[in-house]
């Protein structure tokens, strides 16, 4: 009795066979094992206590946060609010080399319009405090009169500003 060899591909593609199906036992183990130690505890779907009454779902509550966004950009298309950046005006308020100076000031402006927003910016060797977003020079003229009581000199700058834009009000 003789005995036939066997064709060396047909060894290679036992050999693979085996080692894929062997791998893929050992990643299904450990998946199995491994990822109830990550579940999260607000996504786990559990029995209720009485069987009879079906199943209870401990939902995260972001999901309700996306929802209102998909909401939103549902109803409004690409007419959701967004923030907008474009050529406006800012009112500069000071220019120092000391830091603690322009933030003793910028700190200032906050707590007496919390409304705008400040801004600074170190530009070597000067530190700037600017504050508001105005589109019009107008605007920004007439809020400049409430900084007459700054040190140094309150003047008008022309930069990019950004605010959120809403869609208009419809009749639904």
């Amino acid at each position: 009795m003789s005995l036939q060899p066997v064709s060396p591909p047909m060894i290679f593609i036992e050999e693979f066979f085996h080692l894929y199906m062997t791998r893929s036992v050992l990643i299904l183990a450990l998946t199995l094992v491994i990822s109830p130690a990550f579940a999260s505890d607000s996504t786990l779907v559990r029995p209720a206590a009485d069987s009879s009454r079906g199943v209870r779902v401990k939902k995260d509550q972001r999901i309700d946060l996306l929802n209102k966004k998909q909401t939103v950009q549902n109803r409004y298309g690409t007419f959701a609010p967004h923030r907008v950046r474009e050529k406006g005006y800012r009112i500069q308020v000071i220019s120092t080399q000391s830091r603690t100076e322009a933030l003793a000031i910028k700190a200032d402006l906050l707590s007496r319009f919390p409304g705008q927003q400040t801004y600074l910016f170190f530009r070597e060797p000067f530190f700037k405090i600017r504050i508001g977003n105005f589109r019009t020079r107008a605007e920004a003229n007439d809020f400049a009169e409430n900084l007459l009581r700054y040190p140094g000199q309150v003047f008008i700058v022309a930069d990019m500003i950004e605010y959120m834009w809403y869609p208009p009000a419809s009749d639904e």
